[in-house]
């Protein structure tokens, strides 16, 4: 019983060895950023009118967020068609085409 053990022990061993040889053998490098890339803020319900009251709240009317210093932003208005708040699938449908959309839309039909 004991040299079972030992057997299927060195067995693990051997192969953890093996495969961590083999995928580091077989890692490819990280591919040169281009700079072309875009991160994308998506807080969910949130307007430029929630990022100014955070700003006068916590640092006054004259202060900064982090949000402030990206070099570069383009807020949106996220809107309906037929309703002034967001909605999570109509939201969803204006984010992924950067269109508008009824508030009960669940996909890029015209009417409601």
């Amino acid at each position: 019983m004991r040299s079972y053990s030992l057997r299927a022990a060195l067995a693990a061993t051997l192969c953890l060895l093996s495969s961590s040889v083999f995928s580091s053998s077989v890692a490819q490098a990280a591919p040169k950023p281009t700079g072309n890339g875009a991160i994308f803020f998506h807080p969910d319900g949130t307007s430029a009118s929630h990022w100014d009251i955070t700003r006068i709240l916590y640092y006054g009317p004259d202060g900064f967020l982090n949000w402030d210093r990206l070099p570069v932003i383009a807020p949106y208005r996220g809107h309906h068609f037929d309703q002034l708040g967001g909605t999570s699938n109509a939201g969803a449908m204006t984010h992924a085409t950067g269109t508008r959309a009824h508030a009960k839309s669940f996909g890029s039909e015209l009417k409601p």
